[in-house]
């Protein structure tokens, strides 16, 4: 009778013991974790990895697909001031670095001929800032960066800004001559985008049309003129960027808020948008 108790004991426990799990599952849940932490891993690394594109040119350092066009004009058709080109500089500065890895930079200077001719060409190296301490070396790319653009970008505009004057100002064919060279098949929707940037007092000189006339027309009547029919850029739609409006004393009765507007209104006619900053 005992014995029965017992064993009917003994079958009840055993009924309230849940069986440890097999162990093969056990094992298949450990593979799964190692095989999401190095899913995750990889793509951690994917993504902050420093990007390396193959250059197609050497001498710009640019490869085929450039990830954006900034293109300066520098009008030295009037010498500019020792504060006004400090000014530049500085602005040159930050431009520089706002301009992505692999970005192209275009200066040109409005030559004595009345041209724009671009003096030089090159992509940014990237200066690092953005990269992720884990594999960049920031301050060995930013001197790198400084070494092989930056330096080079100040030194062929110091040169620019420096060279010669001409009483012809043709700004209109200087910024339709740019357009079509630097922003040719680029558009404002393709990433990074374009940018103009101008440094001039833009004062437009030629026989169509003369701003140093103070009766010179209005951007109204200039749009329905041959003219600007002929000058028109084609490459401008989608175009950002800005003006540095550079003030010169002996032009106080024709610079102002009327000739800023003209200009405005030009560029906006052309599909651009630019900001004005006066220095």
């Amino acid at each position: 009778m005992q014995s029965s108790r017992t064993e009917r004991s003994l079958k009840s426990r055993s009924a309230c013991v849940t069986p440890p799990p097999p162990r093969e599952k056990s094992g298949l849940s450990l593979c799964i974790g190692i095989l999401l932490f190095a899913v995750v891993a990889g793509y951690f690394v994917w993504q902050n990895m420093p990007v390396r594109k193959a250059i197609a040119n050497t001498e710009t350092n640019c490869p085929n697909d450039i990830a954006s066009v900034t293109a300066v004009l520098i009008d030295v058709t009037d010498p500019l001031s020792g504060a006004q080109k400090q000014r530049i500089l500085n602005e040159m500065e930050i431009l520089c670095k706002n301009i992505p890895q692999y970005g192209r930079i275009d200066l040109y200077v409005l030559d004595g001929n009345g041209k724009a001719s671009r003096c030089f060409s090159m992509c940014s190296p990237g200066d690092g800032s953005n990269g992720n301490i884990l594999f960049v070396n920031k301050e060995m790319t930013q001197m790198s960066w400084r070494k092989k653009f930056y330096d080079k970008v100040i030194e062929r505009l110091e040169t620019a800004i420096d060279s010669g004057g001409n009483n012809r100002s043709p700004l209109i064919e200087a910024v339709n001559a740019v357009c079509a060279e630097s922003f040719s098949g680029r558009s404002g929707t393709t990433p990074g985008g374009s940018t103009l940037i101008l440094v001039s007092d833009m004062v437009h000189n030629t026989r169509e049309l003369n701003q140093y006339n103070r009766r010179s027309v209005g951007f109204s009547e200039f749009k329905g003129t041959a003219y600007f029919e002929l000058t028109r850029p084609t490459n401008m739609k989608g175009v950002r960027g800005q003006v540095y409006y550079v003030r010169r004393p002996e032009l106080g009765a024709i610079q102002g808020n009327a000739h800023k507007d003209f200009w405005r209104s030009y560029f906006r006619e052309c599909g651009a948008s630019m900001d004005f900053v006066e220095i």
